[in-house]
């Protein structure tokens, strides 16, 4: 029972309770005055105890139970006036300096200013990628990254030099071998063609090794790395690393919509942060470990993170509703611009569903066709079943015949609120939230485990601009006043 107890209350050293000076007067810290009254009631509580001991008068007892109870409020105002709803005139507790908003971890220790940092409003993006992060212009030219000159870079940095601070992609300064740094100037370009003149890679000497690196402090350029926050920071995923990509034209933080449950974010005016790492190794942790390609499972219970939203889930249930086709124009069109990330690998396509009287496709083979040139051809397509949100009474007008083979169809078998993949091909089933959003099993979910994190946000960013594509230019929807409220 003795572990219940306290018998020493642990005192914060006086440097962090100093004395408060107003109007030429000292004061006492609020912590000071609190410890002062704790101990004065524990010496009033021994001499209560003493006098109790020698006399069992009402009085006496009383007494000693009443200063009892004042030394356990004292107690608990120390470290959190939460458990005192006394009307006292009460000086913060241990709690109250460390929690919320304003206390020492949120103010003083996490939000801290720092350099090469960058925040504004954030807008979406649909044809971004789903681990890229759209960075405006101004942002690119201010944000700096120490470059090493090397033999496979120095024609590259030259012309960064050249470029200056101002023009994309540029430089800002340059560091030489015995730490002296040199600005670049914005309006002498001769200065800046001189230094790229000179700008060598480093020597290396038979009896001195490796001579000393100069550093070139380059603009942020589409590729690097970001590690991007949105406050609060709650749990791991609320700070994720993504590519940068350079938008010219753009003046805000652009973010794909894959990603605003991990940030519980939306668009209604909401800031982010961009912190640019500086050196190889926290660029490859960024790479590696912090991408979002590798934060699709919540470390919380292991259920997925990342997933399609509204209007990309409206499009999928239209795209896949069953007697969905399209010629061979618009087929290839939605292909192309769902893929138009593969730069360097040629698309296949599948044979058509109708031949006659004219070639069609359904939007099922467009969904199937996506998994085709995304998963690597020496991995296995994927098999598998989940049921959908669409629940089959809506999608059956009639009672199934029986078959002429004999036996008869449940329910639920060859409805369309059953999505059914058999080697990638989607066969039957229409695509929602359940297979398109954050849902376990799901076929984002799928390819997560199956290809690894790069393949599930490829899958995540052709399903998103085909399903934009789809909208804009084949199949609009309407929102009436109830569905926007």
């Amino acid at each position: 029972m003795d572990v219940f107890f306290w018998e020493t209350i642990i005192v914060t050293p006086n440097r962090f309770r100093p004395l408060r000076h107003v109007n030429g007067k000292s004061f006492e810290h609020h912590q000071t005055s609190a410890l002062s009254e704790l101990m004065l009631v524990a010496k009033s509580l021994e001499i209560a105890l003493d006098n109790a001991k020698k006399s069992n008068a009402d009085n006496n007892i009383e007494r000693f139970y009443r200063q009892w109870l004042r030394l356990q409020i004292l107690c608990n105002r120390i470290y959190d006036i939460g458990m005192d709803n006394l009307p006292d005139k009460k000086s913060i507790g241990v709690k109250q300096i460390l929690e919320k908003k304003e206390g020492l971890m949120r103010k003083n220790m996490m939000g801290k200013r720092v350099n090469f940092a960058a925040r504004s409003v954030i807008s979406p993006d649909p044809y971004i990628m789903a681990d890229e992060i759209g960075v405006p212009l101004v942002f690119a030219t201010r944000l700096s990254y120490p470059q090493p000159v090397t033999d496979w870079n120095v024609k590259q940095l030259q012309e960064m030099i050249i470029n200056g601070p101002n023009q994309h992609p540029g430089a800002l300064s340059i560091t030489y071998e015995d730490g002296y740094t040199v600005r670049l100037k914005p309006d002498d370009v001769n200065q800046r063609r001189s230094i790229a003149a000179t700008l060598q890679p480093p020597s290396f000497h038979q009896n001195q090794g490796m001579q000393g690196v100069k550093i070139v402090n380059r603009h942020l350029i589409s590729g690097d790395v970001l590690l991007v926050n949105r406050q609060p920071t709650l749990h791991k995923p609320s700070i994720m690393a993504h590519r940068a990509r350079v938008l010219p034209k753009e003046k805000t933080l652009r973010l794909h919509y894959a990603n605003c449950k991990c940030y519980n974010a939306d668009f209604d005016g909401d800031e982010m942060n961009a912190h640019f790492p500086q050196s190889e190794l926290a660029r490859s942790e960024a790479y590696n470990i912090a991408s979002v390609n590798y934060q699709f499972l919540v470390p919380k219970d292991g259920s997925p993170l990342s997933g399609l939203i509204q209007d990309h889930i409206v499009a999928g249930v239209l795209l896949s509703t069953r007697g969905r086709f399209f010629n061979k124009k618009d087929y290839q069109e939605l292909i192309y611009g769902a893929l138009s990330f593969l730069t360097n690998k040629s698309i296949k396509f599948l044979p058509p569903t109708i031949l006659k009287p004219k070639c069609l496709w359904s939007g099922k083979q467009i969904i199937s066709t996506l998994l085709l040139n995304i998963i690597p051809a020496d991995k296995p397509m994927p098999t598998f079943q989940i049921e959908n949100k669409v629940s089959s009474k809506l999608l059956i007008s009639e009672k199934p015949r029986p078959w002429t083979a004999g036996g008869s169809l449940g329910e639920k078998d060859m409805c369309e609120s059953q999505v059914i993949f058999h080697h990638g091909e989607l066969l039957c089933g229409i695509m929602d939230k359940v297979s398109f959003g954050a849902n376990k099993n799901g076929l984002i979910h799928v390819c997560y485990e199956l290809y690894g994190g790069d393949i599930h946000s490829r899958l995540l960013t052709a399903i998103a601009r085909l399903c934009t594509n789809y909208l804009q230019s084949y199949h609009g929807f309407t929102l009436g006043i109830h569905d926007i409220l």
